[in-house]
């Protein structure tokens, strides 16, 4: 169980840091 709450964790943040990248470099994120 502890492994998957990580995962979700990571999947949280890398989601999170997508979305800083969108706001950051929009045109990066559409190629």
């Amino acid at each position: 169980m502890k492994y998957v709450l990580n995962i979700h964790d990571v999947i949280l943040f890398f989601h999170a840091h997508l979305n800083e990248l969108k706001i950051l470099n929009p045109v990066g994120i559409a190629q």
